[in-house]
């Protein structure tokens, strides 16, 4: 057994020699895969973090290995070993229902079940915490969607904390070896809660159905389940808690970091008023639809310019993206061999930095997006901020890519018109703190403690 294991461990570093090995053992450190790509322009590099080795996949390649079938490169074993899902209790990935429900009915509906509610927000100029007020309005909205409109307000408190709760119990489980977490998960208090909020999830999910249908996503989706699942609230109730974690935070993330962006660049706001001012007009409607939010192209460019730079959020949070996990030997067409066990990703932060792409990368372009857009037709489509290629990598690559991003898109647009249509705001001039900040194996998040100065717009 011991040979086994030795061999299996050479064969993961000596396997994969294109063409450096990098070990860092800051979990921060892979912030500097951009120097490491231009060093390696198209070709596949390995970085070791804290989570193991990490091979990076170029964009000339990442055609041919996002085409890879699931038999050979899994999605999901790399959401279980990322999420550690044998011991934190994160939903397996493997919830079809939840996935289909999301892809037809998601993104079109939100729309219609969301009324933004900003009354919480100062009328005279005052300083806040950008980022928790954020968190209540998408926890209130998200779980208008997700659970109904009479939801308990015990929920919003839950699909916030849990997400802080989960990222915690997987950064101590991952500091023990793999063959003894499942012993040591049981003396982490983080784990614990992580049975707290599930508890609460299914006892919320139970009292959900048990009110008429409001087409919101429990009975949507509880209809479509097989009938041993139909009364199993812990399944539904863990599938919920999978659900806030990808929509809440990231979505909150990405709204923060337009906002900022915009209180940098204020000579945008202007612009994104003028358009938000003639795209109701020109519908002759007072409020807004999956539609006619999609008219904002001026505010589209914003958003992903801001994701392009900082990470919004929604699969952009990181410097790295598309993470997989090879299950059969892997050839690729430059020779690159992967072996089974290997994790594999797309380099985001690095591609989104490299001038090649995105000439003048370190500035904020609000419009480059916009402008992209007007070369020609094809460009039209290809350059909005939920499109994805082989250079955009935020929401993931191929087949697998986030089927949530239209939601975030949306919801994050209503948001953001709302904010930039009645309030002014600015940057709190002696607050230093930076806007993103590491958490855990190099993944890069909004600071909560961010503040900003607001008010009501007056007129």
């Amino acid at each position: 057994m011991l040979l086994a294991w030795c061999r299996k461990l050479i064969l993961r570093f000596v396997s994969i020699a294109y063409p450096l090995l990098v070990f860092h053992d800051n979990p921060c450190s892979m912030m500097g895969l951009t120097p490491l790509r231009l060093q390696f322009p198209g070709k596949v590099f390995q970085v070791y973090s804290r989570a193991g080795p990490q091979v990076f996949i170029p964009p000339n390649l990442m055609e041919e290995v996002k085409a890879l079938p699931d038999s050979v490169l899994s999605i999901s074993e790399g959401v279980r070993e990322f999420f550690q899902t044998e011991h934190t209790h994160f939903p397996d990935p493997g919830h079809q229902e939840w996935t289909l429900w999301i892809k037809q009915s998601l993104g079109k509906n939100i729309a219609k079940y969301a009324t933004i509610v900003l009354e919480s927000l100062p009328s005279c100029w005052q300083e806040i915490e950008f980022h928790p007020r954020m968190c209540m309005l998408v926890a209130n909205l998200t779980a208008r969607v997700f659970i109904g409109p009479l939801f308990p307000v015990e929920w919003m408190f839950t699909s916030i904390k849990y997400t802080g709760d989960l990222f915690k119990a997987i950064h101590y489980i991952k500091n023990f070896r793999a063959q003894v977490r499942f012993l040591f998960k049981y003396v982490i208090p983080s784990t614990w809660t992580q049975w707290k909020h599930i508890k609460t999830a299914a006892r919320v999910v139970e009292y959900a159905l048990s009110r008429p249908a409001a087409g919101d996503a429990v009975h949507a989706v509880n209809k479509m389940l097989p009938e041993d699942k139909k009364k199993d609230y812990v399944f539904q109730g863990r599938a919920q808690l999978g659900l806030a974690v990808a929509s809440l935070h990231t979505t909150v993330r990405v709204i923060c970091q337009v906002m900022f962006d915009l209180a940098e660049h204020p000579e945008y706001v202007t612009a994104i008023r003028a358009e938000i001012k003639g795209v109701l007009k020109f519908e002759d409607k007072k409020t807004w639809t999956v539609e006619n939010l999609a008219l904002l192209k001026k505010l589209d460019s914003v958003m992903k310019e801001s994701m392009r730079l900082h990470g919004g959020g929604v699969k952009a949070d990181k410097p790295a993206s598309f993470r997989r996990k090879v299950l059969q030997p892997i050839t690729l067409s430059d020779g690159t061999f992967l072996p089974p066990g290997t994790f594999v990703y797309a380099p985001t932060h690095a591609i989104s930095h490299d001038a090649s792409i995105f000439p003048d990368p370190l500035r904020f372009d609000g419009l480059r997006f916009y402008n992209l857009r007007k070369r020609s037709p094809a460009d039209a489509n290809r350059h909005q901020f939920t499109t994805i290629d082989n250079t955009v990598t935020y929401f993931g690559a191929g087949r697998h890519a986030c089927p949530g991003r239209y939601f975030a898109n949306v919801l994050a647009k209503m948001i953001v018109v709302e904010l930039v249509g009645k309030y002014d705001f600015g940057l709190v001039e002696r607050d230093t703190l930076p806007r993103d900040v590491p958490f855990e194996d190099g993944l890069v998040s909004v600071n909560t403690r961010k503040r900003m100065m607001v008010r009501k717009r007056v007129g």
